[in-house]
């Protein structure tokens, strides 16, 4: 994940970290820190940190017990993340929008550790719609 930023008026620079390393923590980092401006720019850092995390928890065998578990886990990192900039409007409407959508697909999915694994799944999926239409 590579986030560009405006540190200095007229000065570009940029903040890499590599894709395996970026997590919600980081994102959060990211953004308190402000080396992410401009609303849309942070409620991107914000929710595409989180389906990076979501990604290594699939990738790596980490899955959670249960859809809702996992649920839950998404919906607490994203509240989790909007503390990052408390009045940065956009990615609080980012986090409670992506969280209502996590919650609304528990029902769809099997009770079991797979079925938190399809649901982490669908918030990367939702997490890139939501960049797109950004």
């Amino acid at each position: 994940m590579l986030l560009i930023t405006l540190r200095m008026v007229g000065n570009f620079s940029y903040y890499w970290n590599p894709l395996h390393s970026i997590d919600s923590r980081l994102g959060w980092a990211a953004i308190e820190s402000m080396r992410v401006r401009g609303a849309p720019a942070i409620a991107i850092a914000g929710a595409l940190s989180l389906a990076v995390e979501a990604h290594a928890l699939v990738e790596g065998g980490h899955t959670l017990s249960n859809p809702s578990a996992a649920a839950d886990y998404l919906s607490e990192k994203l509240d989790y993340l909007t503390t990052s900039r408390p009045t940065a409007v956009n990615l609080s409407e980012a986090a409670t929008r992506l969280s209502a959508f996590v919650r609304s697909q528990v029902s769809f999915l099997p009770a079991t550790a797979e079925g938190a694994s399809q649901l982490l799944g669908c918030y990367i999926e939702e997490a890139e719609r939501f960049v797109i239409e950004w």
